[in-house]
């Protein structure tokens, strides 16, 4: 049976496109980046939040991915979380330089699902999300 997945996923903000790509290997991850020419680096970060609750998961340091971006990679997407919205965003210090982005394995599931051609690639997207909900309800009987 294949799991249903809803795409929650959204930018809100107006202050800069925040980009996301998924690279699958033996972990998820999500890897991030923005354009931005000739960047200073010394006090940019991404905040990772919980959407739901707001409490930070994690501040990643920004890495110039070449001259005009620049990005960090998100892989704190265990097995039981893949149905956890996160929020992020980049920060210049305090200031926050792009909007902030509304992301889930579910919700790019859910987006592949509905864009992709590639049949190989739905089924493993698919196999994915039933692998983490098993996870979870595994987990929750323990």
């Amino acid at each position: 049976m294949i799991p249903e997945a809803v795409d929650g996923s959204k930018a809100e903000g107006g202050r800069g496109t925040l980009n996301t790509s998924v690279v699958l290997k033996a972990r998820v991850t999500l890897t991030l980046s923005h354009l931005k020419p000739g960047a200073n680096l010394a006090n940019m970060k991404f905040i990772v939040k919980d959407a739901l609750d707001g409490t930070v998961i994690k501040e990643l340091p920004a890495y110039n991915l070449n001259p005009v971006m620049v990005a960090a990679d998100f892989d704190d997407v265990g097995a039981k979380q893949m149905r956890r919205l996160i929020t992020v965003t980049l920060y210049d210090g305090d200031t926050a330089i792009t909007d902030t982005v509304t992301w889930s394995v579910e919700s790019y599931v859910a987006k592949t699902r509905a864009t992709s051609t590639d049949a190989g690639q739905i089924d493993l997207v698919n196999a994915m999300l039933t692998y983490g909900d098993a996870v979870a309800a595994y987990m929750a009987t323990q």
